[in-house]
């Protein structure tokens, strides 16, 4: 399940990275937080219809290139990377996010995180998590 604090984190990459826009749209108070109203749907295994949407917006955002050069700009710092990571990790739990990073070569950025910071467990076990959902896109 997508993680609503994921969402914040990109919108406040959006806004660091000088999209303005991204507050007024990727407001997430009006926007609806997966799984809220939905537990039977997560229950049953299958993705709440506010999650899918919430992945397509994410899609069209394009999103998932800040939170990489994010990783990619920071990747010295253990904090940062460990955040970017979990949000990673975050973001692969949904299938179509996952597909996505699987096609634009995610893997090896993940895995230069997790390189880098080879002491961290924090880094080393989000890493590993964004990466097992990535492996299970591909199938």
């Amino acid at each position: 399940m997508l993680h609503r604090n994921t969402f914040r984190l990109l919108r406040n990459v959006f806004v660091a990275a000088g999209h303005a826009d991204a507050g007024a749209d990727a407001d997430t108070d009006s926007y609806p937080s997966p799984g809220e109203g939905a537990a039977g749907a997560a229950a049953a295994g299958e993705p709440a219809a506010e999650e899918l949407e919430l992945a397509a917006f994410l899609l069209q955002r394009r999103s998932l290139e800040p939170l990489a050069a994010a990783l990619q700009r920071h990747i010295d710092d253990e904090g940062v990377a460990a955040q970017a990571l979990a949000c990673f990790w975050s973001l692969s739990t949904v299938a179509s996010l996952a597909d996505a990073m699987l096609q634009a070569g995610a893997s090896h950025l993940l895995l230069a995180g997790m390189r880098r910071h080879l002491a961290s467990p924090e880094v080393q076990r989000c890493g590993c998590g964004a990466l097992a959902q990535i492996v299970d896109a591909a199938k």
